[in-house]
Formats: structure tokens, C-alpha cells, sequence
């Protein structure tokens, strides 16, 4: 009776310890993914479609047809963006995309003290091994503020830093 609990019990742990694992795996970032052609390079080809182009994000995605990278980008000053779908192995675009945003401000004609580079570099002084991944520029509260995302391992940092003050306002980690 007695090894017919244990067995029992360790039944249940077994599949709660793989349940978990594959809830993991399920979840976690692709970040671990091999790609011949790098996240800069890809930026590269990206902005030779849109020179004028001011990168807003860039994910690295494991689809049917392999590992992708998706990369937006701003036109210019302007609330158009651009995006690309880059296949990471042989940097061929296979998908571009323009949309016009009315929802997100593009930072380039919003007037702000705080630039998109130095709010990079303002999240990245917190993380400094971390990986640039997007960044946002949102009204909130009538105020506005950046939100940028960085990977560092495999955890996601996000940064909300305050557009006219360069003060950051809030701080996750996924």
C-alpha cells in the first residue's frame, strides 16, 4: 500500500515537472535560434529599401519557413512604417508591408527633448549586455514616453522613460 502512494505521488510530480518544461518551451523567446545572417545585418538590408528609415524594432522569429527577422522601421518624418520580413538565413526580404500609424507617434515629428537614441542609451546604461528590440513612443496620462525593450539572456527588459526628462518611469522584466 505503502509503494503504491509513493508511486503515486511520484507519478504526479513526474507530470507536473514535465508539464512545466513544456510550458516553458512553449513560451520562451526564440533567442536561441541559428541564422547565418545577423540582426544587424538584416537592419542593414531593411534600410537599403528605406534609407530614410529610423528603426523601430527588430524580432527574430522561428516560423514554418524557418528563422525571420521582423523589422520596422519609420519613413522618415513621417507616422508611415515600414515593415520587413528578412528570411535569416539567406537575407532575402519576402515580405514588405507600409502602413500609415495613427495610433503610435513616430518620434522623429513628435516634439521631444529626449531623442530615440538617448532614450536607448538610457535603458541600455541599466542593462548594458542587453540587446536592443523595439522601441515606442505612447501618449500616456497626456504625457509622452518611450517604451523600449531590450533581451538580455533570456529575459525581456522594457523601459518606460519619460520623453521630456529622460526620467524612467517604470520597469518590467518578463
Amino acid at each position: 500500500m505503502k509503494n503504491q502512494k509513493n508511486f503515486f505521488k511520484t507519478g504526479i510530480l513526474s507530470f507536473l515537472l514535465l508539464g512545466g518544461l513544456l510550458a516553458y518551451g512553449a513560451t520562451s523567446n526564440n533567442r536561441n535560434i541559428a541564422t547565418k545572417i545577423s540582426r544587424e545585418e538584416a537592419v542593414k538590408i531593411a534600410k537599403k529599401n528605406t534609407p530614410n528609415g529610423q528603426l523601430k524594432k527588430v524580432k527574430l522569429e522561428n516560423t514554418k519557413r524557418g528563422p525571420v527577422y521582423d523589422i520596422e522601421l519609420w519613413e522618415g518624418n513621417t507616422n508611415t512604417k515600414k515593415e520587413y520580413k528578412i528570411d535569416a538565413n539567406t537575407g532575402q526580404i519576402f515580405r514588405a508591408k507600409t502602413d500609415i500609424d495613427d495610433d503610435e507617434l513616430n518620434p522623429a515629428i513628435a516634439n521631444t527633448k529626449i531623442s530615440v537614441e538617448q532614450a536607448k542609451s538610457i535603458a541600455k546604461k541599466q542593462a548594458p549586455n542587453a540587446t536592443f528590440k523595439s522601441i515606442e513612443l505612447e501618449r500616456k496620462k497626456g504625457k509622452l514616453v518611450y517604451k523600449v525593450d531590450l533581451i538580455e539572456g533570456n529575459t525581456k527588459k522594457e523601459y518606460k522613460i519619460d520623453a521630456e526628462t529622460g526620467e524612467i518611469l517604470d520597469f518590467e522584466i518578463d
